[in-house]
Parts: C-alpha cells; structure tokens; sequence
C-alpha cells in the first residue's frame, strides 16, 4: 500500500516535467521495475515490506536515468543534423536504455525470487497487452514482422485519440472518475482485440503461455467488484467461524 501512495504522489508530481517525459514515461511503463507501482502487485507477488520499500527505490532510479538519457536526447537532437548524425543520435539512446533495462534485471533479480521474477515476467506481458503499450516490445519472442508491426502502431494511435477525446468529453459533460475509468478500458479492450487479430494462431498462443495466470488489476472501473468480492469473502470467513463455534459448543 506504501509503494502505490507514494506512487500517486510521484505521479501528481510529474505533470511539470518537459515534454520528453512523455517519451521516458512511455519507456518506463514497458519495463520490469514499473509493474511494482501496480496496485495489488505486492499481493500478487507476494512482496515482503522491506521489499516493498527496497523495490520503490530501484524504480524511482531506473525512472531518473531513463528521464536523465531522454533530455540528453532531446538537447542534442536538432533537424540541422545530418540524416547519419541523427541515427547515430537515436542508436546511441537505444543503447543507453538497453544499458539500464540490463541493471534493472540485475537489481530486481538481486532482490526477489526466481519465482517472484517469472511472475513479474508474466504480469508485465499482461500489462503490454492490457494497455497496448508496446507489445510490439515481444517483437523477437513473437517474430513479428514489420507489417504486424506497422498495424500496431496504427492502432496504438487510434486508440491514443480516442483516449484525448474522452478527456475532453470528461470535461464538458463533467463525467465521474468512475465514467471515465470504464470508458478508458473499454477502447483499450477494443484496442487489445485488434492487436490480437492481427497476430497469428501461433503468436497468440505464444502470449498466452508467457502471461501465465490472469492478474487482477487493480482499477478504478473493478473498485466496486473488488470490495464486493472482499466483502462476500469476509461474511464468509465470519459465518465459517461461527459454524466452527457452535460446532465446538454442541461437543462440549
């Protein structure tokens, strides 16, 4: 719970850095370390407080360095530059972000399990697919081609309008957090069957194994069915007991 508050904060706090931040946060919400600022993420890996705690650091580092080479990009880019300079620009980023996706497997693999890191594995492929954030990200699990590629991103981009425009009917028909939450997850469920359409028998299998069993995230749209749920779990467990109770009286 620590680690979700003090990310809410963090992310309030966001909203005043440049306009490459948009690119680092992109980046970032692709890697391992951002699946830990999900919420029910320490239930479903099953972190310890001191975890907890140790594992909000790391992704605060690996956020920093990401947003530290993004504003080196963008200071040194310029369209003056010749086509080669350019590349040359972007290769060395891609090689910067390679560098710290490296440590960031390091430390997290320091700190958790074997079976925690498969479970994170898992989660972040379901996390790619949910929001359409990058499963092209899988391109060399996948094998996809360019085209597949291609399609993805026309998508991603449809759906990245529609998401602006929810955002602006929010504010001229005042809709509630709760309207907007679920209005966001349909176009990405929209959104995430497209993406699956366009894979193959084959690919969609492939993703099926690699995210491994169904986590619930934790959403402003399922809030009211999570505390149901909680709620019908509690009755439950408080009518077993009296059952136990009166089981033990009866034997007396």
């Amino acid at each position: 719970m620590r680690l979700l508050i003090l990310f809410a904060v963090l992310s309030f706090q966001l909203l005043a850095l440049p306009v490459c931040y948009s690119q680092t946060n992109r980046e970032s919400e692709m890697g391992l370390s951002y699946m830990l600022t999900l919420g029910g993420i320490e239930e479903g890996l099953g972190l310890t407080e001191e975890q907890s705690d140790g594992l909000y650091g790391l992704w605060m580092n690996i956020e920093t360095e990401l947003k530290f080479e993004f504003e080196k990009y963008q200071a040194a880019f310029s369209e003056n530059l010749s086509a080669d300079a350019r590349e040359d620009l972007k290769l060395q980023l891609e090689l910067a972000i390679n560098t710290i996706r490296d440590k960031e497997y390091t430390l997290l693999s320091d700190r958790l399990s074997e079976s925690q890191m498969a479970r994170l594995k898992q989660i972040r492929i379901q996390y790619l697919k949910r929001t359409n954030q990058g499963i092209e990200a899988l391109e060399f699990e996948l094998k996809l081609t360019a085209d597949q590629i291609a399609q993805i991103e026309k998508i991603r981009a449809s759906l990245q309008k529609e998401l602006n425009q929810v955002q602006i009917d929010a504010r001229e028909q005042k809709m509630s957090q709760l309207e907007i939450a679920r209005e966001t997850e349909a176009l990405q469920d929209r959104a995430q069957q497209d993406v699956l359409a366009i894979l193959t028998a084959d690919q969609r299998r492939q993703i099926a194994e690699l995210e491994g069993e169904k986590f619930e995230f934790h959403t402003a749209a399922n809030k009211a069915e999570r505390e149901a749920a909680a709620e019908a779990a509690k009755k439950a467990a408080e009518s077993a007991a009296g059952e136990k109770d009166k089981a033990d009286g009866s034997g007396d």
